[in-house]
C-alpha cells in the first residue's frame, strides 16, 4: 500500500455489545489494536494478547490470544483466490485451514453473507467489500500430539474479499 493509503486504516473492525458477548461471560472492555502497521483497526478484549511478544508469527498474520480461555483471533492477509467465485470463497479458506492444520475430520455447520443492513460490526465493510462467513468444527492434534488425542475445535471464518488490493483477509476465531 503506498503511503496515502496507510493513512487511514482500510478496515476497522469494532466489537459492540453483542459481538463480543459469545466470546466471553460478562461484559469486557475492547480496546482498539493497530493492524499490520496501522493498515487495519480491530477493536478485541483486553484479555487478548498480542502473540508476536512471545513467538514468531508470520508476516501475513496478526495472532491474538487468551491463554485462560484457549481463545484466539487470527486476522490474515491471503493472495485472492481467483478460481473461488465470493460465493464459494470462505468455504475454500475454511477447508484449506483444515488441511494446513491436519484436520482429520471437518464439518462445516453454517455459511453466509453478511448483508449492509445487518447492524454487525463491520456494517461499514459490508458496504464496500464481500464479506461472508463460514462456521464448523475441525478435528485437530496440537503440536506434536497423535491424532488420537485430537481436539474438536470450533472454528469462525469471516472472509473480507478486497479486489482492489488482490487481498483475501480472513478473520478466524
Amino acid at each position: 500500500w503506498s503511503d496515502a493509503e496507510m493513512a487511514e486504516p482500510a478496515i476497522k473492525i469494532q466489537c459492540n455489545a453483542n459481538a463480543h458477548k459469545s466470546m466471553s461471560s460478562g461484559n469486557e472492555t475492547c480496546s482498539t489494536r493497530k493492524l499490520f502497521g496501522g493498515a487495519f483497526e480491530i477493536d478485541l478484549p483486553n484479555r487478548f494478547i498480542d502473540l508476536s511478544n512471545f513467538r514468531l508469527v508470520p508476516d501475513h498474520q496478526e495472532v491474538w490470544s487468551d491463554a485462560h480461555t484457549d481463545q484466539s483471533i487470527i486476522v490474515e492477509l491471503n493472495e485472492r483466490v481467483e478460481e473461488q467465485s465470493d460465493e464459494t470463497a470462505a468455504k475454500y479458506h475454511f477447508e484449506d485451514i483444515a488441511r494446513v492444520s491436519d484436520s482429520c475430520e471437518t464439518k462445516i455447520v453454517s455459511t453466509g453473507k453478511f448483508q449492509c443492513n445487518q447492524k454487525v460490526a463491520f456494517d461499514a465493510v459490508a458496504k464496500q467489500y464481500h464479506c461472508s462467513w463460514t462456521f464448523g468444527t475441525q478435528k485437530v492434534s496440537k503440536g506434536r500430539d497423535s491424532i488420537h488425542k485430537a481436539n474438536v475445535i470450533a472454528l469462525f471464518l469471516v472472509l473480507i474479499r478486497m479486489k482492489e488490493f488482490d487481498t483475501d483477509l480472513l478473520i478466524t476465531f
